[in-house]
């Protein structure tokens, strides 16, 4: 007998016809639980494909309310929608594609203290959010609870995608070692963000999801993806384990979430990645080389001279060595970029690669003030 009313076989017949989908498959997205985290533009498509394609139980958690500035991106929610609960439009919106499933809402900030209620009633997590402080608190408990992760983010007109299935590959602490200072991931009302990026974004995140729960497919496992929009270019990333990394490397700080608070602090990894300005200046008789990982049409309007350029979206192992070969063994190398995230990527990538002495412009070319700036860009160091 069928686990399906006539009414859901009608509603999933697409997948149940899928060569190499059906029934089977859809019973496992029926029996499954995900999370959420963030109900704005990678929650939305997100959500709404997942509760068209019949995950069994999704939760959604976040504190905010809907903003007319929200519309352009946020596809779940409507004008008719302002100033309510972000859950409860989103879950409003599932429920009018998919009412078969089961919907719960968080309508507050995830945190220490309701993390470790919230998580293990779900099987798989999405990270939609759009801070650091969040993903670091959701990487930590999803490794020590064991539990699959899937992260976005956006940015302008780039976005990046990456899974992480605890025991089974690197962490996003692999790649940042800890929060960088000021929040270098700015939010969209500070740079804005292209209106169907964040749905493209959604859109893989839940294919992933998809393909994870059913076993159909290859996932993004050991991967990680950056897409950028102006180009249409889509690059794949193997991304390696850090075996320094304070969570999942050869001799974690890390061992429950009581130490979140002091894995906020850069001090608690080590040596900083980040660099400030004056830090910098002090380095000068060791006359270290710049990478600038931004675009090119970031680096043809300002860049610092003698520097290397190399778009964050080209870095890879073989490419970096063959440009930093003839480089002498002890070099410092800096990276920068405008606002200091796709440089403390790059720098940490460059680690996770052998090169120990690297450090990233810390909050990149927007944080200089004008006599810094001058001094960057026009002064050879």
């Amino acid at each position: 007998m069928s686990v399906f009313t006539d009414h859901e076989k009608e509603h999933y017949s697409r997948h149940l016809s899928l060569t190499g989908f059906g029934e089977d498959r859809q019973i496992l997205l029926k029996q499954s639980r995900v999370l959420l985290v963030g109900a704005g533009g990678l929650g939305c498509p997100a959500g709404l494909y997942l509760a068209a394609s019949g995950v069994g139980k999704i939760g959604v958690i976040d504190f905010d309310t809907v903003e007319r500035s929200n519309l352009q991106r946020q596809i779940a929610h409507s004008v008719h929608d302002l100033h309510r609960s972000k859950v409860d439009s989103l879950i409003d919106s599932m429920q009018s594609v998919n009412p078969w499933i089961t919907y719960s809402g968080y309508r507050n900030k995830l945190a220490v203290d309701n993390i470790e209620q919230i998580l293990p009633e779900y099987d798989l997590i999405l990270d939609g959010s759009d801070n650091f402080s969040t993903r670091f608190l959701l990487t930590d408990a999803c490794y020590l609870m064991k539990k699959p992760l899937i992260q976005a983010a956006v940015f302008e007109t780039e976005g990046q995608l990456s899974f992480c299935l605890p025991g089974h590959g690197p962490c996003y602490r692999c790649l940042f070692e800890s929060r960088p200072k000021g929040e270098a991931l700015p939010n969209c009302s500070d740079i804005g963000v292209l209106s169907v990026l964040p749905g493209t974004m959604g859109l893989l995140m839940a294919t992933e999801a998809i393909k994870f729960i059913t076993g159909w497919g290859e996932t993004l496992e050991k991967k990680f993806i950056r897409y950028n929009a102006l180009t249409s270019s889509m690059k794949t990333y193997h991304n390696v384990n850090n075996p320094d990394c304070p969570l999942c490397g050869n001799n974690p700080k890390i061992q429950n979430l009581n130490s979140y608070q002091q894995t906020m602090d850069s001090s608690f990894c080590g040596e900083s990645i980040t660099l400030s300005i004056a830090q910098l200046l002090s380095m000068e008789s060791l006359q270290p080389v710049f990478l600038d990982v931004r675009s090119q049409a970031e680096y043809e309007r300002l860049h610092k001279p003698g520097a290397i350029h190399c778009p964050l979206d080209n870095l890879s192992q073989e490419k970096t060595k063959k440009l930093l070969s003839e480089l002498p063994e002890k070099t410092i190398i800096i990276t920068y970029c405008q606002k200091g995230l796709r440089s403390l990527q790059a720098a940490q990538m460059l680690k996770t690669w052998g090169w120990d002495r690297v450090f990233s412009l810390d909050g990149g070319l927007n944080q200089l003030s004008e006599t810094e700036k001058s001094w960057f860009l026009d002064t050879a160091l």
